[in-house]
């Protein structure tokens, strides 16, 4: 039976859409030009896309001829859209215009990342992501949007802090004095270097904080994170509530050179106990899990650490690692102060060596020792003073 032509041009589009889905490096969007800057744009970032399948993350921290020079001077892992796409995203070039129709030298590039929500830093099957092209030695290579989608932003210094904020933002220097107090307190309790200098954006939402960083989603989360890119000297607050002193965050940068061979549950419980997470201080967010194991009593230490589970905090659902690694924090401090906090941040990269550091820290069977934090987790579901 003979086909339409319109017929057989929507299956001609269907075709080559499932093969967009199946590229090792992508295709081109028809939004896309063919010919003139556009297209050498396209074909330089497809060059630059090519050899970065499966390993996203990794490609963001290693130096790149296609890439702006004097970012990767100024930061180590210098992609920073590229820290926060999983390993698996497939790529799909849907723009690429001039930042303004009269400017050639500089446009925006914009790729729908796609890949598995579960391992997604933005917990999300799809990103878009938003580089700017740029001519340097006669070539085209690629910059981050941080720089151009902050530029007129207001800045702030207050210590080593130089604060970035959001137009419209109002910025509360008491509480970013505060967080400079924070910063030398912790540099004095475990013996690191103070504060380097650091920037610090501040930000009304998450959603404006991804942004920033050329990362967008359909989901919306609001006023309700933050990251921190100790590397890179950088910290990104998307939660107005707590803005200035994002004290987790600030864990993160300061305990970097502790961090040496460890899971996550022992890093982000760390930066919990010191700092909070998700607007609350350790012992509401402790109260959260001691809440939340009362109500489900076959979730245990082994299962928070392995699995995916997550806690209701307030209005968001926030990993169970964070708080119930926090308690487990409290313990080895308790357990040897500073120098067993050194060694559970240095206790391996697998669960089971991490098992056998803390074993022989705490001279007692894992077994005895995930009961005894069960024990300790749910003494914070009484608020006030807790028996040890």
């Amino acid at each position: 039976m003979r086909r339409s032509p319109a017929v057989t041009s929507l299956r001609r589009r269907w075709y080559q859409a499932f093969a967009c889905l199946l590229a090792v490096s992508g295709c081109r969007s028809e939004a896309v030009a063919t010919s003139g800057p556009e297209a050498e744009i396209y074909q330089s970032w497809m060059a630059y896309l090519q050899p970065l399948r499966g390993r996203l993350y990794a490609a963001a921290c290693t130096p790149s001829r296609d890439w702006l020079a004097a970012e990767q001077a100024l930061w180590p892992c210098y992609n920073l859209a590229f820290l926060y796409l999983s390993d698996d995203a497939r790529a799909d070039v849907v723009d690429i215009q001039p930042v303004t129709p009269s400017e050639h030298a500089l446009y925006k590039v914009v790729t729908l990342f796609r890949g598995d929500s579960a391992t997604s830093p933005m917990r999300s099957d799809s990103v878009h992501v938003t580089v700017f092209a740029t001519r340097e030695n006669a070539r085209w290579v690629f910059a981050n949007a941080l720089p151009i989608f902050t530029r007129t932003w207001r800045r702030e210094r207050v210590g080593s802090i130089e604060y970035v904020m959001e137009p419209g933002y109002r910025f509360n220097r008491a509480r970013a004095e505060s967080a400079v107090t924070f910063t030398d307190s912790l540099a004095v309790a475990f013996s690191v270097p103070r504060l380097a200098p650091l920037t610090y954006y501040l930000t009304s939402t998450s959603d404006e904080m991804s942004r920033i960083l050329g990362l967008e989603t359909r989901i919306k989360w609001g006023p309700s994170g933050g990251l921190a890119q100790a590397v890179n000297h950088q910290l990104f607050s998307g939660m107005p509530a707590i803005g200035e002193r994002y004290a987790h965050e600030l864990v993160h940068i300061m305990l970097r050179p502790l961090v040496k061979h460890t899971i996550a549950f022992a890093d982000e419980g760390v930066a919990t106990w010191l700092g909070g997470t998700s607007g609350l201080d350790f012992p509401s967010a402790a109260r959260a899990l001691a809440t939340f194991l009362t109500s489900h009593p076959m979730a245990s230490l082994d299962s928070i650490m392995t699995g995916n589970v997550t806690v209701p905090i307030g209005t968001l659902a926030v990993s169970a690692r964070y708080p119930a690694g926090a308690v487990f924090a409290m313990m080895v401090h308790e357990r040897g102060d500073v120098a067993a906090i050194r060694t559970l941040l240095d206790a391996g990269y697998s669960v089971d060596e991490f098992r056998r550091s803390m074993e022989q820290l705490f001279m007692q069977p894992w077994s005895a020792i995930a009961l005894e934090w069960r024990r300790r987790a749910l003494l914070f579901a009484t608020p006030g003073p807790r028996p040890l």
